[in-house]
């Protein structure tokens, strides 16, 4: 399946990123191996264009996109590169109504600098919700930088005085820079400088490198402000969210005084929230407070049958025996009715981000008993949109065919994930 969307994209392009190494290093490279074949005043002024260029370049505008799905994978084409976004690298995701549209907002391992963002219609939305296995509700945790962090805002006065200071010295006329370069007084006055700059990053805790942020899970919003202070709303308070000013403004039900996330004016995400960023927040925040009105997300309904699939604590090998004699019932002709499980049903539950592992491996371990000819194309794709490897080996573990060897492999995936689990909370 194919269609056209608008993509947000904060990444910078691989081509504009090695186009700018490459304006610093080649210069350079002719500076130590061929020493006197380019001027220094054209190296410092190559510098000095390079280091002030990505301070100076405007926030990238949403571009217009051809965007292809297949199972576990969004693929889309703009501006001459490809991007690919499978359900693995998936660690958060939700959907808003922006501008008349649904906005599909996604956040992977590869893409820390901020969600990439699809604007797309209600019916593609779900397509793509589907192929990437994204539960109704949204998953994980969206988060946004608000502001940067000290130590980002002194590095990028660094870079700004840095790149002035390289122009200005090569802009000088009948001047040589190399003469600017020599002798103890340069190093002196940069000892100095460096000194200096130390001793008033740490007065004023430019050495923190955590940022101001607002981040976004299933129950709440988080917002960590420029002094450190992380406030913490249910969405169930909020009454809605508004951007007033180039801020996001928290309207609460009991009345309080709202909470304004300020947002410094900015025209690049690396310096914090743009007005379209601050609008897609705000979108999603308002959202989530409606649906929490409404107790929720509405708890996708598959039917009391499938619920006599769950172990319940029962030993994973007589859990697994128990499908197979229930899939055995099913595919004979004279107990289909007498078991009172749809085999529609089944194909639901594996297909649908929104059942729970165990109820999806419990339907792909039965269907491949059913229905093999069909079982094994659409469970690889079901498997294609799971997020964890612990999910991934579950469901396949889950279909072994000696029982025995399954209960004792599942039950080794049960453990290791639990054991993961808790050295992450420790951690």
């Amino acid at each position: 399946m194919s269609f056209v969307a608008r993509v947000h994209d904060p990444l910078v392009s691989p081509i504009a990123r090695a186009a700018r190494y490459a304006f610093i290093a080649i210069p350079m490279l002719f500076v130590l191996f061929a020493p006197g074949r380019v001027p220094l005043g054209f190296t410092l002024a190559t510098l000095g264009v390079a280091l002030l260029a990505p301070l100076l370049a405007p926030h990238r505008v949403p571009r217009v996109a051809r965007v292809e799905l297949a199972p576990g994978l969004l693929t889309f084409h703009a501006a001459g590169r490809v991007t690919r976004i499978t359900a693995a690298d998936l660690v958060g995701a939700s959907t808003s109504d922006h501008d008349g549209r649904t906005a599909l907002a996604l956040r992977t391992l590869s893409r820390p600098t901020g969600p990439l963002v699809l604007e797309l219609t209600h019916a593609n939305a779900n397509a793509a919700r589907a192929a990437l296995g994204i539960p109704v509700g949204g998953m994980g945790y969206l988060s946004w930088a608000v502001a940067p962090s000290p130590l980002r805002r002194w590095l990028y006065a660094g870079r700004l005085l840095l790149g002035v200071a390289a122009l200005a010295i090569a802009a000088i006329p009948h001047a040589s820079p190399s003469r600017w370069l020599e002798g103890p007084l340069v190093f002196t006055l940069l000892q100095l400088l460096l000194a200096a700059a130390c001793v008033a990053m740490a007065l004023t805790g430019g050495f923190a490198r955590e940022e101001p942020r607002i981040a976004l899970n299933a129950t709440h919003v988080t917002h960590r402000d420029a002094r450190g202070h992380s406030h913490l709303f249910a969405y169930s308070e909020i009454l809605t969210a508004a951007v007033e000013h180039g801020n996001v403004v928290l309207t609460f039900r009991d009345g309080r005084a709202p909470h304004v996330v300020v947002a410094p004016p900015s025209q690049r995400r690396r310096f914090g929230l743009t007005a379209a960023d601050a609008a897609l927040v705000a979108s999603q925040i308002r959202d989530a407070a409606a649906r929490s009105v409404l107790g929720g997300t509405p708890a996708i309904d598959f039917g009391e049958r499938l619920e006599a699939l769950r172990q319940r604590g029962e030993p994973t090998r007589a859990w697994l025996a128990r499908l197979d004699a229930t899939a055995a019932s099913i595919g004979a002709a004279d107990g289909y009715r007498a078991v009172a499980i749809d085999r529609a049903d089944l194909w639901h539950a594996l297909a649908s981000a929104d059942a729970d592992i165990e109820l999806r491996a419990a339907s792909a371990r039965m269907l491949l008993r059913i229905e093999p000819e069909v079982a094994h194309t659409r469970i690889a794709e079901a498997i294609a949109t799971l997020h964890t490897p612990a999910d991934v080996a579950r469901v396949r573990v889950s279909l072994g065919q000696d029982v025995d060897d399954a209960a004792n492999e599942l039950d080794a995936v049960e453990n290791a994930d639990a054991e993961a689990t808790r050295r992450a909370r420790r951690g």
